[in-house]
């Protein structure tokens, strides 16, 4: 649909807004999340689980726990990306959305006030299933007022705008957490999250809804399968979110835990590790929109990944300043895939893709399920007493699996 220019272009401006918002709400809490829910399962009325899981798994400890609890929560909200579509065709996306952050600004008032672990638990999961179908919920608008020849940049305007937010929330989290009260974060961002209601209110409200596909899920992977550039970019895609998942579940508990830093000096090396994706998607949006295309990119970008990633496996500095630069080198290499998968997918569909735009967005929940899952398997498989042995080498498995991304990126057909 052709919209007047400055209409456009004044929706745009506030879905920026808007997505920086939900980013800062979003990000607060995340690399904080794990050792939230570390410090919840180790609690006394929670010790049958221990003794439950000791069946399955060999030798329990807190950080496998964490991991089951993200798989439980990214299973259920793949089942909600399944369901979320037919929703959105009855009352549209922009009530599917306003009711999503109400839901989820009641669950992070639970976060922030209730004592009690198990419903601790089920408010943490309601939080996460919420927050991962409202962002679904806002690319549809950012891909209904966006054309295919400003794909690049309009993709990477919205990006860094969430980007921003992401690059100040570490360092913000720990200043407001302190040592671990943990509570105070989850009540900021009930704060920031009323903000996007009411944004929403005051622009969202105008925009129709595309006409949306019927959302059936065989047929969309049949169709997905036989479009080789739309399944090499879900994989491109699937690939770098295993990526983030495994950085964010594991490594704030790595760097805690095994090697002693507080979590003042870890936001530190997070917001130098988050900033790549403020200052490098911008100019490449541009440049792939202009000149190369996203291809060359998105094979320099894995090779940056896999490279650096595998690399922190023998950084035996307790320095968090070194640590917040090699994790800068990661993000280099993860900021250009980000930008160029996102790109790529949306240059290839329209706002009326719900189904494929499901499908690239529910690879984020699958990726999590299949990263938690994994790990857990490979930590009670190789973890030695529990001292972070299988831990510490994680990274050069993540690094080796973001080859992968390599041969992927050369299967697409460059739009340049």
């Amino acid at each position: 649909m052709i919209h007047p220019l400055s209409f456009r272009r004044s929706a745009l401006f506030v879905l920026y807004i808007v997505g920086f918002m939900f980013a800062l709400r979003i990000a607060l809490p995340s690399y904080i999340n794990s050792s939230f829910v570390d410090g919840i399962l180790i609690q006394e009325n929670f010790g049958f689980i221990y003794k439950l899981l000791s069946f399955f798994i060999k030798e329990v400890t807190p950080e496998k726990l964490v991991g089951l609890i993200y798989m439980v929560s990214s299973f259920l909200t793949i089942l909600a990306f399944i369901i979320v579509p037919k929703i959105i065709q009855k009352i549209g996306n922009y009530y599917t959305i306003l009711s999503l952050v109400f839901i989820n600004i009641f669950a992070l008032i639970g976060l922030s006030i209730l004592n009690n672990p198990h419903y601790l638990i089920l408010f943490f999961i309601i939080n996460a299933i919420s927050a991962s179908i409202i962002g679904f919920c806002l690319d549809y608008f950012v891909e209904y007022y966006s054309r295919d020849v400003e794909t690049g940049r309009i993709r990477s305007f919205y990006l860094t705008a969430t980007n921003i937010a992401w690059l100040f929330a570490p360092f913000a989290a720990a200043r407001i957490a302190g040592e671990g009260d943990f509570q105070k974060v989850f009540f900021v961002s009930a704060l920031i999250m009323s903000g996007v209601v009411l944004a929403s209110v005051l622009i969202l409200r105008n925009t129709k809804d595309s006409k949306y596909r019927h959302f059936n899920f065989k047929d969309t992977m049949k169709g997905i399968v036989k479009n080789k550039n739309i399944s090499s970019i879900m994989i491109t895609n699937f690939l770098l979110q295993i990526f983030y998942a495994l950085m964010i579940i594991y490594m704030p508990i790595y760097l805690n835990q095994h090697l002693g830093f507080s979590f003042k000096e870890i936001g530190i090396a997070f917001t130098i590790m988050l900033l790549p994706f403020v200052f490098i998607q911008i100019p490449i949006g541009w440049i792939a929109d202009k000149i190369l295309g996203e291809k060359e990119f998105l094979i320099t970008g894995f090779v940056v990944m896999a490279i650096t990633t595998m690399s922190l496996s023998f950084i035996t500095s307790t320095n968090f300043l070194v640590w917040g630069l090699m994790l800068f080198m990661t993000r280099v290499g993860a900021a250009i895939v980000e930008i160029m998968a996102e790109t790529y997918f949306y240059k290839e569909i329209t706002a009326g893709d719900s189904n494929l735009i499901n499908i690239f967005k529910m690879t984020t929940s699958v990726a999590f399920v299949c990263a938690t899952f994994a790990t857990t398997v490979f930590l009670s498989c190789f973890d030695k007493g529990g001292v972070g042995f299988g831990m510490k080498y994680i990274w050069i498995i993540l690094g080796l699996l973001m080859l992968l991304g390599v041969k992927y990126s050369l299967a697409i057909k460059d739009t340049k």
